[in-house]
């Protein structure tokens, strides 16, 4: 929570008093559907690891701010799981970075996480992935 704390506390730093800021951010849970099948890929983390909305809130009070938080759950089908990698890149949400993780599956590997999440999530041959967001509302 080092960072989240540092951007919460630059972030009162720079607001004129009564200044009310929202923010959006991807928080504990999200893309569940695909950690859980990756689990039966490796043993490895190929994940970012999102903060929960009360840490979020702790550290917003923590620097000053009065918080209105609220978290909701937005979910997006896709038709394979090359889908679901790609929207993750793409949004930068989640896709862990670090010289210990490989960059890329296998093809073996990736029809073995596929027919996973399809197993164990799939809704009409599509493929679920949730997205837990806090939403923030900060008042200085």
């Amino acid at each position: 929570s080092e960072q989240p704390a540092h951007f919460l506390n630059e972030l009162y730093r720079v607001l004129k008093p009564n200044c009310v800021v929202v923010l959006a951010i991807m928080a504990a849970g999200s893309l569940h559907e695909l950690k859980q099948s990756w689990r039966i890929i490796d043993n490895e983390r190929h994940l970012n690891q999102f903060i929960g909305t009360q840490v979020y809130e702790q550290i917003a009070h923590s620097v000053g701010f009065q918080a209105c938080v609220h978290e909701q759950a937005f979910t997006t089908m896709h038709d394979n799981v090359r889908s679901v990698i790609h929207s993750i890149k793409d949004i930068g949400a989640g896709i862990q970075t670090g010289a210990s993780v490989k960059t890329s599956l296998t093809r073996k590997q990736l029809a073995h996480l596929q027919s996973q999440y399809l197993h164990q999530f799939g809704i009409d041959g599509k493929l679920p992935l949730t997205y837990q967001v806090s939403f923030l509302e900060l008042t200085k």
